[in-house]
């Protein structure tokens, strides 16, 4: 009927399983009815083992290692590899470490976060020497390696010369490795007036210029910019040797000369020729409903094809 207490204490290094009775309290309190024994199965003490899962958030960005089964207190590395265009962000608790070491001591699960790669960016700053002159394009944010085109559109009057490094391409293409700033050269034309007289008509390049008006034409210069030359023309002498009726006129008009004409020529205001007829008399009839309303000037040519008079015409 007494009380005893049985106690089973292992060593170091092992571990108490059970009772020979299978039971596996311990210490252990039994209360006496016979003679008995009691045996205490002992064991070498094993270390505890936990699994450590490695995972990739996305398999096609890339692939991790270092899982696997270890016992408690192992270092062990686990490391996450990016494929190409990709790369390795943290870990799933924020760890930024890669490779990384852990030592166990639970039953983990690590997930790499992959993301895709970005590429490299840059500015290119595009500007005006002189906002007045003229205005860029081209300016912007971008990728690594990527064509930027670059423009320089000078206003009326001004002219572009050539971008801050000298080079004079417009448009003009660059390939981004840098954050970069082109500067475009405009400057103002050269004017040059020209005041002249002349009796009938003065021809420059292919264009004749008639008396009584003024002219404006463009010569490219050497230096990139263009020159303006401002024409003004004044005639002394345009002798009356035919005449055009009516005048301003909308569909016909007549023309009479003194002297036979072989053909008549009609030119606009800045000398660009736009009808030429044939006539081998010295009166006829013209129809000029195909000419669009504005100023021209009228050329008769004599029996030779010289030319003997110039007149102004109003097309209504």
């Amino acid at each position: 009927g007494a009380t005893a207490t049985l106690t089973a204490i292992p060593n170091q290094g092992y571990r108490f399983v059970s009772w020979s009775d299978d039971n596996t309290e311990n210490p252990r309190t039994i209360i006496v009815t016979s003679d008995s024994t009691f045996v205490a199965n002992f064991e070498a003490e094993q270390a505890q083992q936990y699994t450590i899962t490695v995972l990739s958030n996305n398999d096609e960005y890339g692939t991790v290692s270092g899982g696997g089964t270890y016992e408690e207190g192992t270092d062990v590395v686990i490391t996450a590899m990016p494929n190409g265009g990709y790369i390795f962000v943290s870990w799933s608790d924020d760890n930024t470490d890669n490779p990384r070491t852990i030592t166990i001591t639970s039953d983990s699960t690590f997930v790499a976060i992959f993301d895709v790669e970005q590429p490299q960016q840059y500015t290119i700053t595009v500007l005006a020497n002189n906002d007045e002159y003229g205005f860029v394009s081209g300016g912007g944010t971008y990728n690594e390696g990527n064509n930027a085109t670059l423009m320089a559109m000078p206003n009326e009057g001004y002219c572009f010369t050539s971008w801050d490094d000298d080079n004079a391409d417009n448009p003009r293409t660059i390939t981004v490795t840098s954050d970069s700033t082109f500067i475009a050269n405009f400057s103002a034309p050269t004017h040059i007036a020209i005041d002249t007289t002349v009796t009938k008509f003065v021809t420059i390049g292919d264009h004749t210029f008639y008396a009584g008006g003024q002219y404006s034409f463009v010569i490219p210069s050497e230096i990139g910019c263009d020159t303006i030359f401002d024409l003004n023309l004044r005639i002394l002498d345009e002798p009356e040797t035919y005449d055009i009726s009516p005048n301003p006129a909308k569909s016909f008009i007549n023309i009479s000369s003194e002297n036979y004409i072989s053909y008549v020529e009609f030119y606009t205001y800045t000398g660009l020729p736009v009808m030429q007829i044939e006539v081998n008399t010295k009166q006829v009839e013209i129809n000029v409903e195909g000419l669009v309303s504005g100023v021209y000037f009228v050329r008769l040519h004599d029996e030779d094809g010289s030319l003997t008079s110039v007149q102004r015409f109003v097309k209504e």
